[in-house]
């Protein structure tokens, strides 16, 4: 088996890696401009721009204004978002230094003197831009497939247990940011699990292919349409296998808690006894995040009951291996980044780079600026820049994506000088650049980050709309979903907060957050999205919508939403669809209150039949659909909160063909807006 991997690896990995760490800051002279700036005196004019996190069209526009001439950019970077900061100098060294930042090129149109500049992105930059997010999902699947080939090795030939190693762990995975000790080989302790990783062991190149264009292998240990039968030896095995519960038997939790658990292992456990046949699902997914590629395998393993196959189980013991395709932890920072003063002595006599000034940077004392996990509040990295550039009077253009544009507030006592100030809080998650009397900062991550920015325009829209109604009722939900990646989505409430609008706990935790529920509620959102107005109306009116009668669109939303239910059958084609089903939608209405306390408003929602009962009493009452819950907005200059009123939970439910169901539910969420005139949120520094 290991053999199977190792020319896998042959197969599908064409490019070499390269471990390390990132490259340091660089400073080399002024480039030459290009040729075609010297044939335009205009572009001589000297300009002064002093632009925080400007788009891209908005630059161009105020550069245009300065020198009148006309300066645009393609629709597709219009929305780019900068920092530029330029003292006295050519417009064309500011059009020259935009370009190379963001790898765009500028075109030219019409008579000399009259001459229209347009920057865009050719097929080339566009090219190196997809290079760069495949090499981070290459790099992951090629730890992955590495990892894979490790854990073959010792299923083939497990190890003695040196005795006393407690619960063993079902899941083998890494994380690569967060450097730890961990034992390689506790996923491959349990019986079931060596079985499963014995299963991963028979798969051939082609079957990989498929498993990363987004098929599920299925095998079983009984013949099976649409699954492939085990071999006899490794079937008998995975029967024989005993799945080992201690993990979830150890795991505490609310009032409760511990039943619930004790339940679900103990129909774990009959649907073992009783299977007939042992069933495996095999996915992969890879996913970009902007911090972190990721590329993960999951083989589960199902107990298919005898005579009822529609009851099938899935078994909490399956064989699960994540790996990341970039370590961005301090083991891959540049030496400057951890010894910041770690330069050549010429740096140290610069008159620019060696120049010292007071870092005082605070945080921006709105209470609605971001802040991190533990309540303090973050400086965005393009105010940062933007007052390192006026402190030093320094030219400087960078990108300033939401993502990762954040970080605390730095301290650095007395005057520090520029490189350190760049290489202690620039240089671990960005590249800088001196080029003459200019500096570039670009994002080490940018090629992903920048699939994940939310459009000015997009953001406007959205800001505009709930400035008007404070609500976003579930057509507006849908409508969100299809527009924004998963990607897009933790920082839409950020974005609108910039805009005056608050969208809180519920809509970040219930729709928009980056777990397993906000994903499972987008999903279906998307769904209903993408049936058409008359299916919408059914659906509102009560009725039902069927699988077979949704538009494509709406099947392949589906499709992806149950893909990975616990019952699903192998599909293959010439099966009955497994998702044949239909859908139906349900309000249930509940109570919102507002109150204003300290620390902020507090919006309750609660079921009007447990108004007034206490905790005790109101987890005592039976048949409560509407859920309880509160979540808080601090208070903001001209904010006003949302009034007293009805609040509302949908609730989707599929039901499939063969009589299981899928349901998917959550608040529709309100705004709190700050009035017109109030000032808008500065997110970033206050000086």
């Amino acid at each position: 088996m290991p053999e199977l991997i190792a020319a896998l690896l042959a197969v599908l990995l064409t490019a070499p890696t390269v471990a390390g760490r990132w490259p340091g800051p660089a400073m080399r002279g002024a480039a030459p401009l290009s040729p075609l700036f010297a044939e335009d005196p205009r572009l001589e004019k000297k300009v002064a721009l002093r632009m925080r996190r400007s788009p891209l069209a908005r630059v161009l526009a105020e550069l245009a204004r300065q020198t009148r001439v006309e300066l645009s950019s393609s629709a597709d970077v219009a929305d780019e978002p900068t920092v530029v900061c330029a003292w006295d100098r050519p417009a064309k060294e500011v059009m020259h230094h935009l370009a190379v930042l963001f790898d765009y090129r500028w075109g030219r149109s019409g008579k000399p003197g009259q001459y229209a500049y347009r920057l865009y992105q050719d097929p080339e930059s566009r090219q190196r831009e997809e290079d760069l997010r495949c090499q981070g999902r290459r790099l992951a699947f090629e730890r992955l497939l590495a990892r894979v080939r490790r854990d073959v090795a010792r299923a083939q030939n497990p190890a003695p247990e040196a005795g006393g190693s407690g619960s063993p762990s079902q899941t083998s995975g890494s994380d690569a940011r967060i450097p730890q000790p961990r034992d390689e080989a506790a996923g491959t302790k349990l019986p079931l699990v060596r079985a499963l990783i014995r299963v991963v062991g028979l798969l051939r190149p082609e079957q990989w292919q498929r498993l990363r264009q987004g098929e599920v292998l299925w095998f079983s240990t009984a013949p099976e349409p649409g699954a492939a039968t085990l071999p006899a030896a490794l079937a008998s095995e995975l029967r024989a296998a005993q799945p080992d519960f201690r993990h979830q038997l150890s795991i505490g939790g609310c009032w409760g808690g511990e039943l619930l658990i004790a339940g679900h292992v103990k129909q774990m456990e009959d649907a073992w006894q009783r299977a007939g046949s042992i069933r495996v699902r095999v996915r992969f997914s890879e996913t970009l995040y902007p911090d972190h590629p990721r590329a993960c395998l999951q083989v589960q393993p199902i107990a298919v009951p005898r005579g009822s196959p529609e009851t099938a189980v899935e078994i909490d013991n399956r064989y699960e291996v994540r790996e990341y395709g970039e370590n961005i932890g301090p083991d891959s920072w540049p030496i400057q980044a951890q010894d910041p003063d770690a330069v050549p002595q010429v740096w140290k006599e610069d008159p620019v780079i060696g120049s010292r000034r007071r870092l005082d940077v605070t945080p921006s004392a709105d209470p609605w600026a971001k802040q991190d996990g533990d309540g303090v509040p973050s400086v965005s990295m393009w105010d940062f820049l933007a007052y390192v550039a006026q402190a030093h009077r320094i030219n400087l253009v960078a990108d300033a994506y939401l993502w990762c544009g954040w970080m605390c507030p730095p301290e650095s006592p007395g005057e520090p000088p520029l490189y350190r100030v760049l290489n202690q809080y620039v240089l671990p998650s960005s590249e800088w650049t001196r080029e003459g009397v200019w500096f570039r900062i670009r994002s080490r991550r940018w090629f992903a980050e920048r699939v994940a920015e939310i459009p000015r325009r997009v953001a406007d829209g959205w800001a505009a709309c709930l400035h008007d109604w404070p609500a976003l009722s579930l057509p507006q939900l849908a409508d969100l979903a299809l527009g924004l990646s998963d990607a897009q989505f933790p920082h839409f409430a950020l974005a609108l907060r910039e805009r005056g609008v608050y969208l809180g706990e519920v809509f970040m935790e219930e729709v928009a957050g980056s777990g397993f529920e906000s994903e499972h509620n987008r999903s279906i959102l998307r769904v209903y999205g993408s049936l058409t107005p008359r299916q919408r109306q059914v659906l509102l009116a009560g009725g039902a919508v069927p699988y077979a009668a949704m538009p494509l669109a709406a099947r392949r939303q589906a499709q992806t939403a149950f893909a990975s239910r616990p019952w699903a059958r192998p599909y293959a084609p010439g099966w009955e669809d497994p998702f044949q089903g239909a859908l139906t939608l349900t309000f249930h209405s509940g109570v919102r209150t507002v109150r204003r306390a300290p620390d902020g408003y507090h919006i309750d929602y609660q079921d009007p039949r447990v108004v007034g009962l206490d905790e005790v009493e109101e987890s005592l009452a039976i048949q409560i659909q509407f859920p309880s819950r509160t979540e808080v907005v601090p208070l903001a200059p001209g904010a006003v909160p949302p009034s007293d009123g009805a609040a509302h939970q949908a609730e989707f439910t599929y039901r499939f063909a063969d009589g299981t169901t899928e349901r998917f539910s959550f608040l529709l969420p309100v705004a709190v807006v700050r009035r017109q005139g109030a000032g808008k949120l500065t997110v970033g520094i206050s000086r």
